[in-house]
């Protein structure tokens, strides 16, 4: 039963191992995630914050939720990476309103309940109520690129573009002079999409949020990307052994268990019938 929430898993770290893997170079990453109801999300990060060929500069919440960003921070900062280490962003403007699957009514949310049990400032995370202090995503963008070194930047993108979206409309401000595209064009070495699907397809995080800005980053984003789509990882199933053997008081696996619980009840009480 855990396999239908936990293929994604995979699906999330093929993006951000893509960026990574390529070479024993250490890649300067940013990753954009929409961390929220499907704990691909947490994977990713739980392997981007611990491999030794990542160099995570910044981590950019792509859906409005305050859950999102504390959980992602929660989860950063339990595998040794705090708020003040590597800044958060978030997608404004946000609400705390809770997930609700009405396109399977199946999928749960998890985000708010690793956020409350695993948010600590003490260990450098944002506080349970501290989803404020995250950082503007476009201007997070903006100041860890206008910081980068020239064509030294991979962005993975694991949830929907408005961010991305958001980067490319930026306009020249005091962090620098350059607009967006430029910003794009000198720093960023490669985007790496977790998204769409080959041939064709309504792949989610192209159209589940906002199609549209899914069309302005993929026409007008100027430079190398890489897409993995849904037929990389739709038949590959994984999250079972973290699950059954990984360590406790993990956030990344409470996480799968969570997503897992909801999936479990759902098909056992399937209306349906």
């Amino acid at each position: 039963m855990w396999g239908l929430a936990t293929t994604h898993i995979f699906w999330a770290m093929i993006a951000v191992a893509v960026s990574c893997a390529r070479s024993l170079q250490i890649k300067n990453l940013v990753i954009d995630t929409d961390l929220y109801s499907d704990a691909d999300d947490a994977g990713a990060l739980l392997l981007a914050a611990t491999s030794s060929r990542a160099n995570i500069l910044a981590v950019n919440v792509n859906v409005p939720s305050w859950y999102s960003a504390v959980a992602a921070s929660a989860i950063l900062a339990h595998y040794g990476h705090s708020f003040a280490q590597v800044p958060l962003g978030l997608r404004r403007p946000f609400t705390n309103e809770a997930y609700f699957d009405s396109w399977r009514y199946e999928l749960g949310e998890y985000a708010s309940k690793v956020a409350y049990h695993y948010a600590n400032p003490d260990k450098g995370s944002l506080p349970w109520e501290g989803a404020a202090d995250a950082w503007d995503a476009v201007a997070l963008y903006r100041r860890v690129l206008a910081g980068a070194e020239d064509a030294s930047v991979t962005i993975a993108s694991i949830g929907f573009l408005e961010n991305l979206s958001g980067l490319l409309n930026s306009t020249a401000d005091d962090i620098s002079p350059l607009n967006g595209q430029d910003l794009i064009a000198s720093k960023v070495a490669e985007l790496v999409v977790m998204g769409g699907e080959y041939p064709s397809g309504r792949e989610w995080n192209f159209w589940g949020d906002n199609p549209f800005t899914t069309a302005h980053v993929v026409n007008n984003w100027k430079g190398k990307v890489v897409f993995s789509g849904y037929e990389m990882g739709k038949t590959v199933f994984s999250g079972g052994e973290l699950m059954s053997h990984g360590p406790p008081n993990d956030p990344a696996i409470s996480s799968s268990t969570l997503t897992s619980t909801d999936t479990i009840i759902s098909i056992q009480t399937d209306r349906t019938k």
